[in-house]
């Protein structure tokens, strides 16, 4: 159903983005894409649906083949401020009956998990209920060729085994499905696997060939995929680099910086609720309802739940950008301001404005009366932390792949030295390099003094960098303390809505030695 042909694509000036790329894809096939951020992922994507034209090559599609493209961001999808109407946007373009119109919405919004969504308005929807909304409208259409760019990257893990299942059962019933992931279990299932290095493809096969792959070329694919890679054996097989802990791993730190700033107080909500507005004030339900949470200077601390259990609008909270309608927000003792704490969106094309790269990194600080000299020598250090290629300094934030993008915005707030941090999924869509310098840069962050707060889905990445677990479940926090209680206690788990992998336990908490 899709053909292509020695294409070759450039955005922008400077390298190929794509080059001299080839693939099929029959119906009932599902080929998974993996490499690292800026390997030209989201770019085939495009060209596969049909959205972007190649300077270069061909793109056939066999005839009466309708393909449809879920992007990375799903708010770039969105024509409708409600959710119903988005979804039905699409059939209703087909000049299909109402009958049917109402039909494929209700039944492509209850596939995805997101059926009580239908009245709700898109912007009040969290990232990961936004992901759901955009592959339901997809799904309306009906097509015949479905292209996913990270589709799972901001789901809880019960959503992404739900996406899962509807997937694998389409691609069962003749859908073709190209997928592209960052996550290691979604090659799983998968007829194909594409690992792409720099626009071209390095390496083609199947799962099991992948994984069974030995030594020195397991390595090898290990950097390209984007795993986090361990010092193995020679004729250890690929698959052994899956849900391991690195043996480099830094532990989860139990102890701060020294002195004073240790023993001073984090960024802390006290008895805070808040409501969407007036109308929703008592007697209906508050976006977040009594929230009690600590996050000490020189801890990570990681807030997590599951997918609308209202952990972003508690990062508008604790940032100082949005007022809540009982309680308070302090830092340090005193009441935050927007300006203490740096705030890294759910969304970087929230954050990214300025003509290059550099440029935006050095907004900030400049903004707040640094000097060019330095807000310039902050922003050199940030996007080195942060591992933002140099070539990438200069280019246009919006040339910038999905990952890419998502590191140049951790360091513009980086490069404010706050006293507090709230990252909102910093790590989401991320290869595992990139993530792992994330991760690394959130714990350096700490070391230095500051309260850092994380709000993520990838749990198990996390957990050996927290000292502090927080549980949002429908407003309210249901649960805090420890890392090591929550993994050794499944139902406690289970009942915080979150669905532990099963092997989390053993790879990755174990008292902090190897």
């Amino acid at each position: 159903m899709l053909h292509m042909e020695h294409v070759f694509v450039r955005l922008g000036a400077g390298a190929w983005t794509v080059r001299d790329l080839s693939l099929r894809l029959s119906a009932g096939r599902r080929v998974v894409v993996v490499g690292r951020s800026g390997s030209g992922k989201s770019t085939l994507a495009r060209l596969a649906s049909g959205s972007l034209t190649p300077q270069a090559g061909t793109v056939a599609f066999a005839k009466g083949v309708r393909a449809c493209l879920v992007r990375q961001d799903p708010t770039a999808s969105f024509v409708s401020s409600r959710v119903w109407d988005d979804v039905a946007f699409g059939p209703m373009n087909l000049g299909l009956a109402e009958d049917e119109v109402r039909r494929r919405v209700t039944a492509s919004l209850e596939a995805v998990g997101a059926g009580d969504l239908a009245k709700r308005s898109v912007g009040e929807l969290s990232g990961g209920q936004q992901q759901l909304v955009a592959l339901a409208g997809a799904l309306a259409m009906g097509p015949s060729l479905l292209v996913a760019d990270e589709v799972t990257a901001q789901l809880d893990l019960r959503a992404r085994r739900q996406l899962r299942g509807v997937l694998d059962a389409l691609c069962a019933r003749g859908m073709g499905i190209l997928e592209v992931t960052h996550r290691p279990e979604e090659v799983l299932g998968a007829h194909r696997v594409l690992v792409l290095e720099e626009g071209a493809l390095a390496w083609e096969g199947t799962p099991d060939e992948l994984f069974s792959e030995r030594g020195a070329r397991a390595r090898e694919l290990a950097g390209l995929v984007g795993l986090r890679a361990r010092l193995l054996a020679d004729e250890a097989p690929l698959s052994a680099y899956f849900l391991r802990r690195p043996v480099d791993d830094p532990p989860r730190t139990s102890s701060g910086p020294v002195g004073e700033r240790a023993s001073g107080q984090g960024l802390e909500l006290r008895h805070v609720s808040l409501w969407y507005d007036e109308s929703r004030r008592p007697p209906s339900a508050p976006v977040l309802r009594d929230v009690e949470l600590t996050a000490r200077r020189g801890r990570v601390t990681l807030l997590v739940g599951p997918s609308g259990a209202g952990k972003t609008t508690c990062a508008l909270v604790a940032a100082g950008l949005a007022k809540p309608d009982e309680g308070s927000v302090r830092l340090a003792g005193r009441h935050v301001r927007p300006s203490d704490v740096g705030l890294a969106f759910q969304r970087p094309a929230d954050q990214l404005f300025a003509d290059s790269v550099r440029q935006d990194v050095m907004y900030g600080p400049l903004n707040r009366g640094v000097g060019q000299d330095e807000a310039h020598r902050r922003a050199v250090l940030a996007l080195r932390d942060l591992g933002v290629a140099e070539e990438l300094w200069d280019r246009s934030p919006l040339l910038l792949s999905g990952g890419e993008a998502r590191r140049a915005a951790l360091a513009g707030i980086v490069a404010l030295r706050p006293d507090a941090y709230v990252l909102d999924e910093p790590t989401a869509g991320l290869d595992g390099h990139a993530a792992r310098a994330v991760m690394d840069l959130a714990s350096l962050l700490a070391r230095r003094g500051a309260a850092v707060v994380v709000i993520t889905h990838e749990v198990a990445e996390w957990l050996t960098r927290a000292a502090t677990v927080c549980v949002l479940s429908a407003g309210t926090v249901v649960w805090s303390g420890p890392p090591e209680e929550l993994v050794r206690d499944p139902a406690l788990a289970a009942a915080a809505g979150l669905d532990l992998p099963c092997d989390l336990e053993k790879a990755e908490v174990d008292d902090g030695t190897d």
